[in-house]
């Protein structure tokens, strides 16, 4: 596998990225514990939420960025127990999310708005 699925289309033998960012700290914390190095950086991104928006799939960004957002609580999660952590999360650049047209309140954001009362 060259690289990983969208959160939303992924396979059932694929991990998540916060089951990899989990594993990756308590790797690195066993290492560190046994002497091996002294601290670590974990490098993690959440690259294909930005795919998915150049895609146009805003359902499949939002969903990324869910999945992001439970990966940083991981990292909180599973390093919590040493204050001398810096977690950092930032972006290179972002995208809106932008919603078009005059679609109903109750409309799906995900699909189309066939229903909308400015065509009628």
């Amino acid at each position: 596998m060259k690289e990983m699925n969208y959160s939303t289309r992924s396979r059932p033998d694929e991990p998540t990225l916060p089951e990899m960012t989990r594993k990756a700290i308590r790797i690195l914390k066993e290492q560190d514990e046994r002497g091996a190095q002294k601290g670590f950086l974990l490098f993690v991104e959440g690259g294909l939420i930005d795919f998915a928006h150049h895609a146009n799939w805003a359902a499949v960004a939002l969903n990324d960025t869910l999945e992001f957002d439970q990966t940083v609580q991981v990292a909180i999660d599973e390093t919590s127990d040493n204050e001398d952590t810096l977690i950092l999360v930032t972006a290179d650049h972002s995208h809106v999310f932008d919603i078009a047209g005059y679609p109903l309140w109750t409309a799906n954001l995900f699909g189309f708005f066939a229903n909308s009362h400015f065509l009628s």
